[in-house]
């Protein structure tokens, strides 16, 4: 069977570039087309209730609606046939300030489009393409799937056979493996939905829809529209999870982030002839002289994926409380699950994983996934460029975003450097009453970290002067 799986994972490689090449959208003119979104998430089932926990494991499917908001039919071929689209669910936990993924499932295979209204607000009216179950979905028309058939061991896909940016799969799918009441469904630790151990946590469902006549059109940014989110409210008892709110159509789940937190920021960012990823972050003084710099990276729809997090931060700052945090591959999938390693050399800290020259199947940030990276550091925020590094060879090898990453200790310009300018901002900031009653920029300048701007710290600035200036 794993044999079987390497080679359907190379076959979805060579097909990828392919079915642009053949797939009748690809002569479509550019901002013409279908377009395909999440319409509603309107129920989660939880397969576990009877049996409890399995292996400390809770397994859930979500039912979801799709429409058709574009301006040509969505295909909806069933398998064998590679014309139809896949959608995946996932599970999310908003938790003291970080928004992580808790859950993830394999990719369900669809077929049957009902001709519904489900989102006739967004054009209008549905122009249906027969009286019921169709093989392509009408412009204007929704389809529904039932929270069960989400889960449907038949119905389900690895995701390792699809390319979300070009929207292929293979049409037909290897099946899951393991315990009959977890495989392919989402696959969530009983740990992270604990109420003692998560007080005050909110959790939040995606489904993530993937078809190549979708991701074709528009100039390939078909696919930007994807991702939808839903809070859900947890039972305590049975962890059984139900809908709250209403759905929020065409964002991803890291965007309920930055809604129950106007501090986030969440930044698009393309990769240049290829898929888009978000990232979020947020600075917070931990009230002891230090911060906490708190970061989610979510790959939309990247096939290059995501192998490499850096961080500038200037080589001299102690920095404490490194952490990552990822979302485990399951059900036989075949990527690798072994975490991100940390290093802090050279100004800059770095999170990755093994490079694609070594393993092809490394636990890289693939589609439709997040990953977070944190740490804490003695001086406060400055704009800095993020880097993430592309783990599938390409060009450009990586991709820049601006954040905030810490200043270097005395730095108050923000010019990188500890000059003269620095030491009249320390002197003014030493001949005032302290950190607190002074300026925000002072706080730059508690090198002996007591929480006061003194002599003592003039004269540490001096020794970091003396040694940084030839």
């Amino acid at each position: 069977m794993q044999a079987l799986r390497k080679v359907s994972f190379l076959i979805a490689i060579i097909s990828a570039t392919a079915f642009a090449a053949w797939h009748p959208s690809a002569a479509r003119g550019e901002g013409d087309g279908p377009d395909l979104i999440v319409g509603d998430i309107f129920g989660i089932f939880q397969w576990t209730t009877n049996s409890g926990p399995i292996d400390g494991i809770r397994a859930y499917s979500i039912a979801r609606s799709h429409c058709n908001i574009g301006t040509g039919r969505v295909n909806w071929f069933v398998g064998p046939s590679p014309n139809h689209p896949v959608s995946t669910g996932n599970l999310y936990r908003l938790k003291n300030g970080g928004f992580e993924q808790i859950g993830r499932g394999w990719t369900m295979h669809h077929s049957c489009a009902l001709q519904q209204g489900l989102c006739l607000n967004e054009l209008g009216t549905c122009q249906p393409v027969c009286g019921g179950c169709c093989n392509q979905l009408g412009v204007g028309c929704s389809t529904s799937n039932s929270i069960t058939r989400a889960g449907q061991f038949g119905n389900l896909g690895p995701r390792s056979e699809i390319n979300a940016y070009a929207g292929s799969n293979l049409g037909i799918h290897v099946f899951s493996e393991g315990n009959p009441t977890l495989r392919g469904r989402v696959n969530v630790k009983q740990a992270d939905l604990e109420p003692s151990l998560n007080v005050d946590a909110i959790y939040f469902g995606e489904v993530h829809t993937i078809a190549a006549d979708d991701a074709l059109s528009m100039d390939h940014t078909g696919g930007w529209n994807n991702a939808t989110h839903r809070r859900l409210n947890l039972n305590p008892t049975s962890f059984n999870m139900t809908p709250s709110g209403g759905t929020v159509r065409r964002l991803p789940a890291i965007y309920a982030w930055q809604a129950n937190d106007p501090d986030i920021v969440i930044e698009a960012v393309d990769v240049p002839d290829e898929g888009r990823f978000h990232v979020g972050y947020r600075v917070t003084s931990n009230g002891d002289g230090t911060w906490h710099y708190e970061y989610a990276v979510h790959n939309l729809n990247s096939d290059r994926s995501a192998g490499v997090f850096s961080i500038p931060v200037p080589a001299s700052l102690p920095i404490t409380n490194v952490g990552f945090h990822d979302i485990d591959s399951h059900s036989g999938e075949i990527y690798d699950v072994a975490d991100w390693e940390s290093s802090y050399d050279g100004g800059f800290l770095t999170w990755s994983t093994t490079p694609f020259e070594k393993n092809e199947l490394a636990n890289a940030l693939r589609w439709g996934t997040l990953y977070n990276f944190r740490f804490d550091a003695p001086t406060p925020p400055r704009a800095v460029n993020v880097r993430l590094g592309l783990f599938k060879p390409g060009a450009p090898p990586k991709v820049l975003i601006q954040a905030l990453g810490p200043k270097l200790f005395g730095d108050s310009d923000d010019n990188g450097a500890i000059d003269l300018t620095d030491f009249a901002a320390l002197v003014d900031c030493a001949q005032g009453p302290g950190i607190n009653a002074v300026t925000e920029s002072c706080d730059v300048f508690d090198i002996d970290g007591d929480t006061d701007v003194d002599w003592a710290d003039v004269g540490a600035f001096m020794l970091m002067f003396s040694t940084a200036t030839p």
